[in-house]
């Protein structure tokens, strides 16, 4: 590089990029995607790439428009908005299958008809993100860069956003298949268990909205990685017990007492939608898909094994035990809560 500020000249090259860029991780992407690695990103006065596109990003004045965080009331009430719309969308094969009871094609409309309105319709209305929170090492940290995040989602062409537009889509009618699977199985043993079910997919629904406001949060407050994933370590073991006790009051609000099966079964169906909900906003449809399907296929097997009591908690426990760990680690990474479709 022959020129007095070789950065400036970068600028200009990719001022597009940098204008439109939410973070320095979409302009570290963009630079990875244009063939700049570490040792392009050493002509021009920087160890790595990250550090390029942190200089990058500071140069560029700020966007107008650039959205800003919602208030905190607004967003509560968007939350219970999307879990209230979900809720009454899960109960579409419930009401279904009540409605037909008697017809021996009643399970098939049912589920037919719940994965309809679930692929259609339940989809959380987009929020505005934080503008300009970056979670990155301080300008001391270390020269390796292992303090810094990865870049994560890159700029892709037309084409590839078609394709995972496509993708996404198939992904979430394949979870809507299984849940309507699951939740006609659970109302065919009672109206109520039903409806409770769909009550844990709305509830399951807010937790997921928080889980994401809370790592968005952090991200935008945290210093390094480290301290991020320290600070969102306990937000998944909160929502999924919110969830197993709300299983259990109801369960037993309408029984008034205890019913072990029952409570497995609405406790593993609760968890199971949080964490496919949480893997799915994390940017995983695909995973959280084939997590439901795995879980809707068991539930399917026991229930044909004469055994329909234990069906749930039996067919959900693999998918479950698999999806935790995972969603843990998911939430615990910067590059799962920055800007993208809604959960």
């Amino acid at each position: 590089m022959t020129g007095a500020d070789p950065v400036r000249e970068l600028l200009h090259a990719h001022r597009e990029l940098c204008e439109q860029a939410v973070d320095d991780l979409d302009i570290a992407a963009g630079l990875e995607d244009a063939g700049i690695g570490p040792e392009s990103a050493a002509r021009y006065r920087h160890a790595d790439v990250f550090g390029l596109a942190e200089e990058l990003h500071a140069r560029v004045p700020r966007r107008p428009g650039a959205p800003g965080g919602a208030p905190p009331a607004v967003r509560r009430r968007t939350r219970a908005a999307d879990a209230t719309r979900s809720a009454l969308l899960h109960l579409v094969p419930v009401a279904v299958l009540a409605l037909a009871a008697g017809h021996p094609a009643a399970p098939a409309l049912a589920t037919a008809a719940g994965a309809a309105a679930l692929t259609t319709l339940d989809r959380p209305r987009r929020r505005p993100d934080p503008a300009g929170g970056r979670c990155t090492a301080p300008r001391g940290g270390s020269p390796s860069g292992r303090e810094r995040p990865r870049a994560g989602r890159a700029a892709r062409p037309p084409g590839a956003r078609a394709g995972a537009g496509w993708s996404r889509l198939w992904a979430e009618a394949g979870a809507a298949v299984g849940v309507s699977v699951v939740l006609v199985v659970v109302a065919r043993a009672s109206v109520a268990s039903g409806v409770a079910a769909a009550v844990g997919a709305g509830a399951a629904r807010w937790w997921v909205g928080w889980t994401r406001g809370v790592g968005r949060a952090q991200v935008g407050s945290a210093v390094t990685i480290a301290e991020f994933g320290a600070r969102m370590r306990p937000v998944l073991p909160v929502a999924v017990l919110a969830q197993v006790v709300l299983a259990g009051v109801l369960v037993a609000a309408p029984r008034g007492g205890a019913d072990a099966a029952a409570w497995a079964g609405q406790g593993a169906l609760a968890v199971l939608l949080l964490l496919a909900g949480v893997v799915r906003a994390c940017g995983r449809p695909a995973v959280a898909a084939v997590g439901v399907l795995v879980a809707a296929a068991g539930v399917v097997l026991v229930v044909l094994r004469g055994d329909p009591a234990l069906a749930v908690p039996a067919g959900c426990a693999v998918p479950v035990a698999v999806l935790l760990p995972y969603a843990w680690l998911l939430l615990g990474r910067p590059g799962s809560h920055r800007p993208g479709p809604p959960a």
